[in-house]
C-alpha cells in the first residue's frame, strides 16, 4: 500500500505547522547514537515539535489517507499521500481521526497526540518523503513546494 501514488497533485501551496502554535525542537538531519558515540549512529528523518499528551493533529496539506497503524515504539502512525509519490508521515498519536482513503484538506485534524514511554518529551515526529526518499518537512511548511 506504500508504494500506491495519486495520479494527480493533491498539495497545494505551503504547508501547515501540524500543531497550533508548535515549534520544531529536533531538527531533520540530526544524529543520534545508539548506544554509546562508538557504536550505530541514525539520521533524524524528520523533524520533532513538542507537544501536550492530546494535542489535536492536523494535515499539513490536501492529501488521502493511505495507512493508518500502531506501532510499540511509536504509537499511532498516519500517512497521507498527497499525490505524485509526496507523503506526509504523523508519529507519536494516540489515536487517529481519520481512516484509510479518507480524503483531508490541508489544517483538517487527523488525529491527537500520545504519551512517549522511552523517557522522551510528548512530541509530533513528522517526516515528508518523495517516492520513498525523505526530504526536510520545513521546507514544506515555510515556501510553496510546487510552482505552477
Amino acid at each position: 500500500i506504500l508504494e500506491e501514488k495519486e495520479a494527480s497533485l493533491l498539495w497545494s501551496g505551503s504547508g501547515l505547522m501540524p500543531i497550533e502554535e508548535g515549534s520544531i525542537s529536533t531538527v531533520y538531519g540530526t544524529r543520534y547514537y545508539i548506544g554509546d558515540e562508538t557504536t550505530t549512529s541514525i539520521r533524524h528523518s524528520g523533524i520533532d515539535i513538542p507537544a501536550r499528551p492530546g494535542s489535536q493533529v492536523r494535515a499539513v496539506n490536501n492529501g488521502k489517507v493511505m495507512y493508518v497503524g500502531e506501532f510499540a515504539d511509536t504509537g499511532v502512525l498516519v500517512i497521507i499521500e498527497h499525490g505524485l509519490g509526496l507523503k506526509s508521515w504523523y508519529f507519536h498519536l494516540s489515536e487517529s481521526l481519520v481512516s484509510v482513503g479518507d480524503m483531508v484538506a490541508k489544517g483538517d485534524l487527523i488525529g491527537k497526540i500520545g504519551e512517549i514511554t522511552s523517557g522522551q518529551e510528548s512530541h509530533l515526529h513528522l517526516n515528508l518523503s518523495v517516492n520513498d526518499i525523505y526530504i526536510n518537512p520545513e521546507i514544506a511548511l515555510h515556501a510553496p513546494l510546487f510552482l505552477k
